[in-house]
Parts: structure tokens; sequence; C-alpha cells
């Protein structure tokens, strides 16, 4: 059998981690004779043709970040009608099991976003708050932000900043340029929350800098 890993965008530590935990349990399978992997750089286009190349390379297994939400469900689709075991992973998607993939396991980013939001009402968090998410139209970014924005809501004494998540392309210096540019745009961050932990640190350098205390930063991968 043959397996390949697909990555809409690898610029961070944990896709680093990902692809290397896939590859070491991959190494335990004896029956596993090709173990491959992909990054689309963040380009959709790139990342649907990763999986007609792979398809055509005759691999039976395709395992697919699902950065770009259902767009690339067609991509699944017709890998899966050529008899290939497809598998997005991270974020739920409207496809069906059986037609469009075969398994599509995720994470309740909205109820995560929630919480995040629940965490700062919780612990007498008060002022503006914003959440940093990753690259622009970043599926995985835009479902906790929906539920981040939902549990917001609920809490008077917090108030958001940006209808939409916050672009930092899950990389620490973007993290600390966005957030430095937040500070200079509204003066005063209460609380932020994140959905990647370098990001996470590079927004800790930016309220350092700017002379400002650091408030607690809930974050949902490290």
């Amino acid at each position: 059998m043959s397996i390949a890993l697909i990555d809409g965008v690898a610029n961070n530590t944990w896709r680093r981690v990902t692809r290397a935990e896939m590859e070491d349990e991959a190494s335990k399978c004896l029956n596993l004779e090709r173990v491959s992997y992909a990054d689309a750089g963040g380009d959709p286009q790139k990342f649907n043709s990763d999986i007609n190349s792979f398809v055509a390379q005759g691999y039976d297994i395709i395992v697919a970040f699902t950065d770009f939400g259902d767009a690339s469900i067609p991509a699944y689709r017709a890998a899966t009608q050529a008899g290939v075991t497809v598998v997005p992973y991270i974020s739920s998607l409207s496809g069906e099991v059986g037609t469009d993939y075969a398994a599509n396991p995720y994470q309740d980013q909205i109820y995560i976003g929630r919480q995040w939001a629940h965490w700062f009402g919780k612990n007498g968090i008060k002022g503006n708050v914003v959440f940093l998410g990753g690259t622009p139209g970043a599926t995985s970014s835009q479902r906790f932000m929906d539920g981040f924005k939902a549990g917001v809501a609920k809490y008077p004494d917090l108030k958001l900043l940006e209808d939409n998540y916050v672009v930092t392309n899950w990389n620490q210096a973007d993290g600390q340029k966005a957030v430095a540019g937040l500070i200079a745009k509204y003066g005063e961050i209460a609380s932020i929350a994140s959905d990647k932990g370098p990001v996470t640190l590079g927004a800790v350098k930016a309220i350092q800098q700017a002379g400002l205390p650091v408030q607690p930063l809930p974050v949902a991968m490290s």
C-alpha cells in the first residue's frame, strides 16, 4: 500500500510535527511501500492538483488537512471515485462519507471558540479582545472565530475589536506584526485568543514591546 499526506500550507511547527508523526507511524507498517508528502503553499488549485497527482500515481490512501474547506470536496470526491481512501481532517466538511471521502475526523472548533470567550468572561476579563487566526480563508480559523464571536456576545464587558479573525499566516513574525498593528490602531487590548502557539509568542512580544501588561491568552494548538 501507499499513503500520502497533503497540507494546504505548511509554514509552521504544528504541520511539521503532524508530518513527522505520520511518517513515524507509517514506518511501523511493513505493508506501506510508499509514504509521501505535499505542501500546497496556500494555493487551493495546487492542493487539488496534488490530490489528482497522487491519484494518478496510484496511491491507496490520501490524508489531507482541510485548509480550504468545502472547496476541495470535488477533488476528494474524484479521488474517492477512483478507489482511493481519502481522509480530510481537522474541520467538519459538508460532504458525504462514502461518497466524497472515507472519513472526516474533526475538532468541534465552534465549541472551542465559544469556550475561549467563556473563559474570558468567567475569569473577569474586561475590555477589548481579538482573535488571531491563520492564513486568509483558513476554514479552521473561521470556525474558531465564529464560535469566539458568539461567545463574546454573551459578555457585555468584552468588546470584540475585529469582526473577522486577524490573519497571521500561523507565523510568529506575522503574529507579532499583526498585534503591533492592533495596538497602534486601538491603543489597548485586554486579551487575545489564538489558534496557534507560535503566533501567541509573537503576540506576547508585541505586547511587551508596547510596554503593556500581558494578560492570559487561550491557545488551541501549540
